[in-house]
C-alpha cells in the first residue's frame, strides 16, 4: 500500500514537472538580415543570412525555445525602417505573438540609434518582449546590459556615417575626374561599352533628339514639338528606359511626350557634349530621396562625348525660350491667377492652369487640366469659367458670413486640435530620448571615473551622444515651430471672425477672400452638356 501510495506520489511529481516545463517553453522569433554594407566586412562570411539563421536556431534549441518564426531582409540596410520583414516582425510582436527576438547581432536588428532606442529599450519592454543578441551578449533580462546595448548602437550607426562618409568621397573624386556615375544615361545617349563611364550617341534614338533639336531652331513651340512627337509615335524617355531594362516598371509609364520633357531636353547642356555632375543627392545616409544641390556644388565637365547641338545653337534656343516665357508672363498679367495653388482636376488630382488663350467675348478667363493639356492619355480633362467660379464662391462666402455673423457657425477646430495632441505625444516621446541620452552621457563619464573605458573612449562616445543630443533637440524645435502653427490657427480663427464682420457686405471675389475662405476646390467632369454646368467641391476652411 506505502509502495503504492510513492508511486502515485512521484508520477504527481512528474506530471507537475512536465506541466511546470510546458509553462516556461517560450515561443522565439528569429530576426536576419544582410545588405551591401556588409560587403566591406571582412568577415562578411560570417555574417550571411544562412550562417545567422543556423547559429540562432541552434541557440534556440539549446535553450529549449519554440521557434515562432523566421523573419529575413536582405539587400536592406540596417537605418532603413521600410524593411518588409522587419515590420512583420514587429507587427507580431506588438499582438505579443511571441517573447523572444533573437538577432545575431544588434547590427542585424538595426544601425540607428533612435531605432535601437524606440523599439529594443522602449516599446519592447512594453509588449514584454526579451531581445537577446548572442555575439554582443546583449540580453534586456540581464541587468546592465541596456547600457551595453545603447554604447553598440552607436557604435554601429557610427559605422554607417562613415562608411557614408567614404562612399561620398570616393564618388565625389570619381566625379570630378569626369566620370558618369548614373546608373541611367540621359535621352539620346548610351554609355560605352568599353567605358561604362563614358556616354556615346545612343542610335536608337538618336533620330528623335536630332529632331527636337531641329524643331526648336527653327522657332516650333514647346507644344508644336510635343504634338510633332507624339503623332508619329516616337517613343517617350520613361517608356524607352524601361524596354532598354535600365528602369524598373514601378507604374504602368505615360507613354506620350510632355512639355515638361522637352523642356528638360532643351535646357539640358549634356546635348552640348558637356557632363554636369554633382547636380542632386541626399543630405544623409538616411535620407529617402534626393534634393537639388546649389550650382556652385555642380560639377561640370565640357566636350566629354559626342554633341548633338553646338554652344550656339544651343544658347539660341535657351533666348528663345526665355521670350516666350516672358511674353506668357506679360500676356497673363492682366488676368491675375487668384486660384493659385487651390485649384485641382478631380479626374486626375492635377493642378488646373489658368488659361486666357481662348478668351470667350465677354473677356471670361478659363482654368484647364494641365495633364490633359500633354495629352489625353494622362487625362481627359476639366475645364471652369472663372466667372462661373467667382460667382459660386461669392455666394458661398455670403452665405458663411450670414451663419457666422448669426451665431450659426464656428471655425472647426476639431482637426487642428487632433494634430496638436499628436505633435505633443511626439515631443514627449522626443524628450524621453532626450533624456536617456543624457543619461547615458553621464554614465559614460561615470565608466570612465571608474577606469571602464578609456579616456579616449570616452572622448569618442561623448562626441557622438552630443550629436545625437543635438539632432534631438532640433526635432523637438521643429515639433515645437508645428505646435506654434496650432496656436496660430487658433488666433488666425479669431482674426477670421473680425474678417467676416468687416466684410458682412462682399460684393467682389479677389485673392485676399479667396485664401480667407477657401482650403481646397476641385473641379469634376461636368454633369450634363451644357456649357456652364460644372459639377465643382469647394472645401471650405470654415
Amino acid at each position: 500500500m506505502a509502495a503504492g501510495l510513492t508511486m502515485i506520489a512521484l508520477c504527481a511529481i512528474i506530471i507537475v514537472i512536465y506541466n511546470l516545463r510546458r509553462i516556461t517553453v517560450y515561443k522565439v522569433a528569429i530576426y536576419l538580415r544582410l545588405s551591401k554594407e556588409d560587403e566591406n566586412k571582412n568577415d562578411n562570411e560570417s555574417e550571411s543570412i544562412a550562417n545567422q539563421k543556423a547559429m540562432l536556431i541552434s541557440y534556440a534549441q539549446d535553450k529549449d525555445w519554440e521557434i515562432y518564426k523566421i523573419y529575413s531582409d536582405e539587400d536592406y540596410s540596417g537605418s532603413d525602417i521600410t524593411r518588409p520583414a522587419f515590420n512583420e516582425m514587429l507587427h507580431d510582436a506588438e499582438k505579443q505573438n511571441f517573447q523572444i527576438l533573437l538577432c545575431k547581432s544588434l547590427s542585424r536588428f538595426a544601425r540607428d540609434v533612435a531605432l535601437v532606442e524606440t523599439y529594443i529599450n522602449n516599446k519592447f519592454l512594453e509588449w514584454g518582449i526579451r531581445f537577446i543578441s548572442p555575439t554582443d551578449y546583449a540580453d534586456t533580462d540581464s541587468k546592465g546590459s541596456r547600457k551595453n546595448i545603447q554604447i553598440n548602437s552607436l557604435v554601429n550607426q557610427w559605422y554607417l556615417e562613415d562608411l557614408s562618409e567614404n562612399i561620398r568621397s570616393v564618388l565625389k573624386h570619381k566625379k570630378l575626374q569626369g566620370k558618369f556615375l548614373s546608373a541611367i544615361p540621359p535621352y539620346g545617349y548610351k554609355k560605352n561599352p568599353d567605358d561604362k563611364y563614358k556616354l556615346i550617341k545612343d542610335e536608337n534614338v538618336k533620330e528623335i533628339i536630332e529632331t527636337i533639336f531641329e524643331l526648336a531652331l527653327t522657332e516650333h513651340s514647346v507644344m508644336s514639338i510635343v504634338n510633332h512627337l507624339n503623332n508619329r509615335g516616337y517613343v517617350n524617355p520613361s517608356t524607352y528606359f524601361i524596354e532598354q531594362n535600365w528602369a524598373k516598371q514601378k507604374r504602368a509609364p505615360h507613354t506620350r511626350w510632355t512639355t515638361s520633357t522637352i523642356k528638360r531636353i532643351l535646357h539640358n547642356q549634356v546635348y552640348m557634349g558637356d557632363l554636369v555632375l554633382n547636380v542632386a543627392g541626399k543630405k544623409t545616409y538616411k535620407s529617402t530621396r534626393s534634393t537639388k544641390r546649389p550650382k556652385n556644388e555642380w560639377i561640370i565637365h565640357e566636350n566629354m562625348h559626342e554633341a548633338y547641338i553646338s554652344r550656339s545653337d544651343f544658347k539660341k534656343i535657351e533666348k528663345q525660350l526665355a521670350s516666350r516665357a516672358n511674353f506668357y508672363t506679360a500676356h497673363n498679367g492682366n488676368y491675375p491667377n487668384h486660384y493659385k495653388g487651390l485649384i485641382y482636376c478631380g479626374e486626375c488630382g492635377g493642378v488646373l492652369s489658368l488659361d486666357t488663350r481662348n478668351r470667350s467675348r465677354n473677356d471670361t478667363t478659363f482654368y484647364r487640366c494641365a495633364r490633359a493639356e500633354r495629352g489625353a492619355s494622362m487625362c481627359k480633362g476639366v475645364t471652369i469659367s472663372q466667372k462661373w467660379l467667382d460667382e459660386e464662391l461669392l455666394n458661398e462666402a455670403r452665405y458663411i458670413i450670414e451663419l457666422v455673423l448669426n451665431n450659426k457657425l464656428t471655425p472647426n477646430l476639431y482637426e487642428t486640435e487632433k494634430n496638436g495632441t499628436t505633435i505633443k505625444s511626439n515631443i514627449q516621446a522626443l524628450k524621453s530620448h532626450l533624456e536617456r541620452f543624457n543619461n547615458t552621457l553621464a554614465a559614460s563619464y561615470m565608466d570612465k571615473a571608474e577606469g571602464i573605458i578609456t579616456q579616449d573612449e570616452y572622448k569618442i562616445i561623448r562626441a557622438n551622444l552630443l550629436k545625437s543630443i543635438t539632432d534631438i533637440k532640433n526635432q523637438i524645435a521643429n515639433e515645437e515651430y508645428k505646435l506654434s502653427d496650432i496656436y496660430q490657427y487658433h488666433d488666425e480663427s479669431e482674426n477670421l471672425i473680425d474678417f467676416i464682420e468687416k466684410h458682412k457686405n462682399l460684393t467682389k471675389i479677389n485673392r485676399e477672400i479667396i485664401s480667407s475662405f477657401v482650403k481646397r476646390i476641385t473641379v469634376n467632369k461636368r454633369n450634363s452638356s451644357k456649357l456652364f454646368d460644372y459639377n465643382v467641391n469647394i472645401e471650405m476652411k470654415i
